[in-house]
C-alpha cells in the first residue's frame, strides 16, 4: 500500500488497501513544490580521452623543440548514466516486525515504503529519482531529469562540456553533447550531493529521434529558473520557476527508481506516477509475468494512484 498526503487530489483512486501492504504511512511535505509506464532503462557510461603523443611529452620533459598540444578532445562514446552509479541509500526505521523507509519525489511529494523484515533488501538497493519538466507555456517541451548522488566525472567521465550558463546563486551549469550521432544534450546543475541532468531529445527508447528541441537562449533560461535543495531525508527537492515547471502530479513524471539493475537477476522496485488509470494500465490485482533472471509483479495502489512494479525481488 502506498498512502500520502495528495491522494484526495486523485479521482480515481479508491480507498480499499491491499492486503500486502508495500508502503503506508503519511507525512507532511517539507518543501511545497508546484507524476509512465514500464521502466526507463539507460545504457552505462563509457568515456573515452584522446592522449597527447609520446613523442610531444618526451620532447616537452627534455625541452626539445614543443609540438601544438592537442586540446582536449575528449567525447562520450555511449549514452551516460550508468546504474550503478550514483545511487542513493535512504534512511530506513524498524517498526514492529518491518522495516519503513522515506521517500520524497523531486516536487516534494513525500511517503514512506513500509514491507516486512523478510524484504529488507529494499532498504539496501540505493534509490534514483527521475521526473519531467515542462518548458514554455503554449507549446510546452517535456524533457526528462535524472537525479542521483554522482559525481560529472562517475558519469560524463573526461568527457568537456560544450558550454556552461549562469545558474542559481550564481552557480555554474554545464552542458555535455551526448556521443557522435546522438541528438541528445544534457543540462547538468549540482545541488549539494545530488547531481541533476536535464535531458534533451533523441535518445528516448522506443521514441523517435529528434534534433535537439532548444536553443541556447532557451537552456540559459532553463539553468537560471531550476534551483534545489536537500530535505531532512537527504533527497533533493527541485524549486522552479518561469519558463520551466516541475511536471503536474498525474502525468507521465515521477519515478523513483530501487536497485540498479547491474544484472537480470537484481532486484528492483520502481514507483511511478503518471501510469494507472489509463486504458489497458494496471489495476489494483497484483500482475504476475515473467522478467529476465526471474519474475515481477505489478498494480496500481489504489489509494495514491502510483504504479508498483518489482522484479526478482
Amino acid at each position: 500500500m502506498l498512502v500520502s498526503e495528495w491522494a484526495a487530489t486523485c479521482p480515481r483512486c479508491g480507498t480499499d488497501v491491499s492486503a500486502a501492504p508495500v508502503a503506508e504511512g503519511v507525512r507532511e511535505a517539507d518543501v511545497a513544490a508546484p507524476r509512465r509506464g514500464r521502466r526507463w532503462r539507460v545504457p552505462a557510461i563509457v568515456a573515452v580521452a584522446v592522449a597527447v603523443g609520446a613523442a610531444a611529452a618526451l620532447g616537452a620533459a627534455t625541452g626539445g623543440p614543443s609540438r601544438p598540444r592537442a586540446s582536449p578532445a575528449t567525447v562520450l562514446d555511449s549514452l551516460p548514466y550508468a546504474s550503478t552509479v550514483g545511487r542513493y541509500l535512504p534512511p530506513s526505521r524498524e517498526q514492529g516486525d518491518g522495516v519503513v523507509v522515506p521517500v520524497t519525489l523531486l516536487d516534494g511529494r513525500r511517503f514512506e515504503l513500509a514491507f516486512p523484515a523478510s524484504l529488507a533488501v529494499i532498504a539496501s538497493l540505493g534509490v534514483a529519482v527521475e521526473d519531467s519538466i515542462t518548458v514554455g507555456a503554449a507549446n510546452p517541451v517535456v524533457l526528462r531529469v535524472i537525479a542521483t548522488r554522482a559525481t560529472v566525472a562517475q558519469v560524463f567521465g573526461s568527457a568537456h562540456p560544450r558550454r556552461s550558463y549562469a545558474g542559481p546563486e550564481g552557480g555554474r551549469v554545464l552542458v555535455f553533447d551526448g556521443p557522435p550521432g546522438s541528438s541528445t544534450s544534457y543540462l547538468v546543475f549540482r545541488f549539494g550531493p545530488w547531481l541533476l541532468s536535464v535531458l534533451d531529445a533523441g535518445d528516448h527508447p522506443g521514441r523517435p529521434r529528434t534534433p535537439a528541441s532548444l536553443t541556447d537562449q532557451q537552456w540559459a533560461a532553463v539553468a537560471s529558473a531550476i534551483d534545489g535543495s536537500v530535505d531532512g531525508d537527504g533527497f533533493l527537492v527541485l524549486r522552479t520557476r518561469t519558463p520551466a515547471a516541475v511536471a503536474a502530479p498525474g502525468t507521465s513524471g515521477s519515478t523513483v527508481v530501487f536497485g540498479a539493475g547491474a544484472t537480470v537477476d537484481d532486484p528492483q522496485l520502481d514507483i511511478e506516477d503518471g501510469y494507472c488509470g489509463r486504458p489497458g494500465s494496471d489495476t489494483a490485482a497484483r500482475r504476475w509475468f515473467p522478467a529476465q533472471g526471474g519474475a515481477g509483479v505489478a498494480w496500481c495502489d489504489p489509494t495514491t494512484g502510483l504504479h508498483v512494479d518489482a522484479t526478482n525481488g
